[in-house]
């Protein structure tokens, strides 16, 4: 084989292999299509006793957080309970978190910063009385109607991680770019997921909206210097 060759199969080689991504994309995307066309199963729902807590780690978040717990208080049953975890707040986050009726506590490590510490802490509080469920959600989060209940359901009904629809939406008036943008969401955390479920793929946890049985969360949660939880809390 004379060195053309070589080249040329070389290079046709590697066309075949940065065509795979863009291939399995387009897999997914179809196969999401004609799962919503065709007849979907209906969402593992069953009566659940157990009790859910909804974790939300808070960065000055005061502008929005009080939006955020709206959404979610009234999904919550008797035995549930909303736990904020307002960490490293330089704002109102802590006074308008607890001004909504949230189980509020507080995070002071300016060395150790980041949401990962944050759901930590909170998971170190709720070994105090841990729940049966934790649901993850961000404090710029809207959680919809339901929505709570029917991801409790599903973890419950799975044993498993069920991670819900996370969409951003590009607000009036938009510019072309967030369009945009907003579609690429669309088709990363609906379409992707959708195609992969049809596939018997697995679908990726998306940082928010994320319900764990206990053992799970708690067994993933390792110890980080300085993250154990002191004190009192908060629940107004």
């Amino acid at each position: 084989m004379s060195i053309g060759a070589m080249v040329d199969a070389m290079l046709l080689v590697l066309s075949l292999l940065a065509a795979v991504p863009a291939i399995v994309l387009l897999a997914e995307i179809v196969a999401a299509v004609f799962r919503r066309i065709g007849n979907d199963p209906q969402d593992a729902r069953v009566e659940r006793t157990e009790r859910v807590a909804v974790l939300m780690p808070a960065h000055d978040e005061a502008a929005g957080i009080g939006a955020a717990i709206a959404a979610i208080s009234p999904q919550l049953g008797a035995r549930d309970r909303l736990l904020v975890v307002a960490d490293n707040c330089t704002d109102d986050t802590t006074a308008v978190a607890r001004a909504a009726h949230a189980e509020v506590i507080e995070r002071r490590d300016p060395e150790r910063r980041g949401k990962g510490y944050a759901v930590e802490f909170g998971v170190r509080w709720l070994e105090r009385d841990p729940p049966d469920l934790v649901v993850m959600v961000d404090a710029d989060c809207l959680v919809a109607g339901a929505a709570l209940e029917r991801l409790a359901s599903a973890c419950v009904a799975t044993g498993r991680p069920v991670q819900a629809l996370y969409l951003m939406y590009a607000p009036a008036g938009a510019s072309l770019g967030q369009r945009i943008a907003a579609f690429a969401w669309l088709v990363k955390n609906k379409l992707r997921p959708l195609g992969a479920a049809a596939f018997g793929w697995p679908c990726q946890l998306m940082g928010t909206g994320m319900a764990f049985p206990w053992p799970t969360i708690r067994s993933r949660s390792k110890e980080r210097p300085g993250s154990t939880p002191s004190g009192g809390g908060s629940r107004p």
